[in-house]
């Protein structure tokens, strides 16, 4: 269990530290909406090429294109390690 802590919070740091509150939203928004551009847009109340500049920067900081599914995946990881370090019995 505290091996698998370790590694969550390595991925955490690696990987979400990085981003700003408004970024980690974006993402998180992202791969809820099923990577959809307009869907995701749309959630955030944002124009679309807002939303394609706020994906460009999650990668330009992290390495991760959230559009490719091993990289999207990666991210929902990440967000999911995060969550479980704040709170290990959410279950999210």
């Amino acid at each position: 269990a505290q091996q698998s802590r370790d590694i969550s919070h390595d991925t955490v740091e690696r990987v979400l530290t990085r981003l700003s509150a408004t970024l980690r939203e974006t993402a998180r928004a992202f791969l809820d909406h099923d990577l959809s551009i307009a869907a995701t847009a749309t959630a955030l109340e944002v124009h679309r090429n807002t939303l394609v500049q706020r994906l460009d920067r999650i990668q330009h900081v992290t390495g991760l294109n959230l559009r490719t599914f091993d990289h999207a995946v990666a991210m929902r990881l990440a967000l999911l390690a995060a969550a479980a370090l704040e709170d290990p019995y959410n279950g999210a």
